[in-house]
């Protein structure tokens, strides 16, 4: 037995005794060592000192991007290399790469009226940190909250108003303004993302004047490690937008005042001349890896996958790498663990059953700390057994448990698993919890393509994101049950007999967007130094060779949609159909070159 899974409070039997001595001494230390390290206790000491590992002075706090993030990922593969697990497909043996921008430099360069002697002073706007680069000389419009909410009647603008101009629109949204719009809806990277839909080509953002706790002018943007928002995005002071909106008749608290009396969507506002904006961004790339590996379901059944998955990433020492040690060793080296010991439990106790089962994807996520790169890197590429996923569940933070109970976060919309895992849990010693909650993590990712997927959590504490995170607050005593219900549950899971149902509307795709259902035949790379996503592969057979795409072409555009990174690739494919045609703009050897390519369906076994 490999000395990870001996129990650390035990030291291990002398291996010192001769060939030649008392076959009678040899009985009695074999009798008096047995029941002292059962296999329950051996498998806990795997995942508990595992997780002292994964969490220990030497991996830095794991953090994406760096040396000790890195020394995490090999610490896992050679863990998984171990079980001699088949590939899974989408990943190169049991890695799948991704690249990232841990620090982006944007700059705002020139914001001015076409045509005026002087550009606007610096203290009258700022680039946000997550804007696109770009130079733009465009018509404006103001666009009130930049709400467009067609299930609560509520459209401040319509497509037509937005294309081609920039969009200026208020950063806050007053509470209850829209009843009935969701809240993910009304967020500032939902509302860019909807205009930039629309066709607008670059979006400037004033506070409101009525919120006195607001900053003047902010340069923080939503989720900047995950690159840009697509287009050029800036914030203007209050006074200049103010000044632009008197040239259209009235003022920014005049315009905010009637939709706020009227508690009716006011049309779009044209603004008066030209706006010329130049915003220059310079990206630091990083690189992490998702880890992944198969068990092959069997039967008809096989088709069919449920995914797994863990985070191995954590909080390093901050973004500046000066910070103090997050250790993150509930936060997820105890997801890690569990989930690379019921790897070593599922192989084996599948392995003699008889019967069709779904096949069972395992994935370590990297990067989720920073904006879930990891599982939107697989869920943007979307291999084939993705869409056969009949679930996701997302290990996360499963190293405290408090009063013997078991959170299923997101498992009130999924009432089928509950019996199972109720069950399981009942026999371990555990009870399980179902809610309606479902707090970030890995599998909303995938919810976010209108997948089900469901969450295993034990619990906040406050030790979470902070460096007091240790090993020695883990609750071992917790770990072992854990492992049982959850060894006790998953074959029930990959049972085609169970039912499981279908996923909510996708929440985080913007208003007009799908899940991807459309393809062209490529294999997308990682972005490339001069813009746009590289080709790695293009599918014999397919929409793009025959379009006379080939593996080193770059591509800049599909459709109206610009493309510099994977999710610029997927967000562009969510709004097409299949048998559309579009102009595809590609780079062949430095040449800018233009095909059309014909969409097709995406085949779903």
């Amino acid at each position: 037995m490999p000395e990870t899974s001996l129990s650390p409070n035990r030291a291990p039997v002398s291996h010192s005794l001769r060939v030649g001595g008392c076959f009678a001494l040899l009985l009695a230390v074999g009798l008096l060592c047995w029941p002292v390290q059962p296999r329950a206790a051996q498998s806990e000491g795997a995942v508990e000192a595992l997780i002292r590992r994964l969490a220990a002075p030497e991996m830095d706090g794991r953090r994406a991007g760096t040396p000790g993030g890195e020394r995490a990922v090999e610490l896992v593969e050679r863990e998984l290399a171990a079980l001699g697990l088949a590939p899974l497909e989408g990943f190169s043996g049991l890695r799948q790469e991704f690249e990232f921008h841990p620090h982006s430099m944007v700059t705002g360069e020139t914001l001015r009226l076409a045509g005026a002697a002087r550009p606007l002073d610096p203290t009258d706007w700022q680039a946000l940190a997550a804007s696109g680069a770009g130079r733009v000389t465009a018509p404006a419009v103001f666009c009130g909250y930049g709400l467009r909410d067609v299930a609560a009647d509520w459209r401040e603008y319509e497509p037509a108003d937005v294309v081609g101009r920039v969009v200026l629109l208020v950063r806050q949204v007053p509470e209850g303004l829209v009843a009935d719009s969701a809240p993910q809806a009304q967020t500032l990277e939902r509302r860019v993302a909807a205009v930039r839909e629309c066709g607008a080509r670059a979006v400037l953002v004033v506070d409101s004047p009525f919120d006195l706790q607001a900053a003047r002018l902010r340069g923080e943007g939503p989720d900047p490690a995950l690159g840009d928002l697509g287009l050029p995005v800036a914030g203007l002071s209050a006074a200049w937008a103010d000044s632009l909106l008197q040239q259209a008749g009235s003022g920014l608290k005049a315009q905010l005042s009637r939709l706020s009396r009227a508690k009716r969507a006011q049309p779009a506002r044209p603004l008066p001349g030209e706006l010329e904006l130049s915003i220059r961004v310079e990206h630091e790339t990083a690189r992490s890896w998702n880890l992944g590996a198969a068990l092959p379901g069997t039967g008809a059944a096989a088709r069919r996958w449920v995914l797994v998955g863990a985070h191995h990433d954590h909080l390093g020492r901050g973004a500046d790498g000066l910070g103090p040690l997050h250790p993150g060793a509930d936060d997820n080296a105890s997801g890690t663990a569990l989930l690379l010991q019921l790897a070593r439990d599922l192989r084996e106790s599948l392995a003699g059953q008889a019967g069709e089962r779904r096949s069972l994807a395992l994935v370590w996520f990297g990067g989720e700390e920073l904006g879930r790169l990891g599982s939107r890197r697989l869920a943007g590429e979307s291999p084939a057994w993705l869409d056969s996923l009949d679930l996701m569940i997302n290990f996360d933070m499963l190293g405290r448990l408090e009063n013997q109970t078991l959170l299923l976060l997101g498992g009130a919309e999924h009432p089928e698993l509950q019996p199972g895992l109720g069950a399981a849990g009942l026999a371990a010693g555990l009870q399980v919890r179902a809610t309606g909650e479902s707090p970030g993590g890995d599998h909303e990712s995938f919810r976010a393509l209108g997948l089900p997927a469901v969450m295993l959590f034990t619990g906040a504490h406050e030790d979470y994101h902070k460096p007091t995170d240790t090993a020695e607050r883990i609750h071992s005593a917790g770990l072992e049950p854990i492992r049982r219900a959850l060894a006790g549950w998953l074959p029930t899971v990959l049972d085609p007999g169970l039912r499981i149902a279908a996923g909510q509307a996708a929440a985080a795709v913007p208003e007009g967007g799908s899940p991807v259902r459309v393809a062209i035949g490529i294999v997308p790379g990682y972005e490339g130094h001069s813009g746009g996503i590289p080709v790695q592969d293009v599918k014999p057979g397919s929409a793009a060779e025959r379009a006379g795409l080939r593996p080193g072409d770059v591509l800049l555009a599909l459709g109206r949609f610009p493309v510099a990174n994977i999710h610029d690739y997927t967000f562009a494919l969510r709004h097409y159909v299949a048998g559309e045609e579009l102009p595809v703009a590609y780079l062949r050897d430095g040449q800018r070159r233009q095909t059309t390519v014909r969409l097709e369906e995406r085949i779903r076994p």
